[in-house]
């Protein structure tokens, strides 16, 4: 779970280079790969569903995308309800930084989720920070407040969960009041 160079075993140097625009440049691109690799082990480690929303976009629309798990709306009892907070992290992570520079485990959402689902919780996963696709705003999502109203009632209110407990970091945390 700790990100390393494959020859040296050390770990991720952002000074890698003299020039700082290529060192940044650099990070964030490690940062997107790192996005897509959380995403991927959403889906295939924890077994959550990718759904897009709006629900009902048109042909050609933007779109952003949730992650739940089977029950998520289904579960007569429990659901939990995971809010990363603003900036570049997306759906599955509380903090790029502490993903790269420390491990999968204290910088993602996955030991939340292993946890929720083995107490019997659905889980659905907000991506408050996706608002737009080449420019153009996603509807219901072009701010993260938006983006968390939206989930609100097409997810969370309409679900069968008699109790909802809602984790949220940061700036996650303005979006859930």
């Amino acid at each position: 779970g700790q990100l390393r160079h494959i020859e040296t075993d050390k770990s991720f140097e952002f000074n890698f280079s003299d020039d700082s625009s290529y060192n940044q440049k650099r990070y964030e691109v490690l940062g997107d790969l790192l996005t897509e690799y959380v995403y991927d082990l959403l889906e295939t480690e924890v077994k959550l569903k990718k759904t897009y929303i709006p629900i009902d976009a048109e042909e050609n629309e933007a779109q952003s995308f949730i992650f739940m798990s089977e029950d998520a709306l289904t579960n007569p009892e429990k659901l939990l309800v995971l809010i990363h907070g603003s900036g570049v992290v997306r759906a599955g992570q509380w903090a790029r930084r502490v993903i790269i520079n420390d491990c999968l485990d204290n910088g993602t959402q996955l030991p939340f989720i292993k946890r929720g689902l083995s107490e019997g919780f659905g889980i659905i996963v907000l991506n408050t920070n996706l608002n737009s696709i080449d420019d153009k705003p996603i509807r219901g999502s072009a701010t993260s407040r938006e983006h968390t109203v939206y989930v609100w009632e097409h997810f969370i209110q309409p679900s069968k969960a008699k109790h909802i407990a809602i984790v949220a970091h940061s700036f996650g945390g303005q979006n859930s009041s």
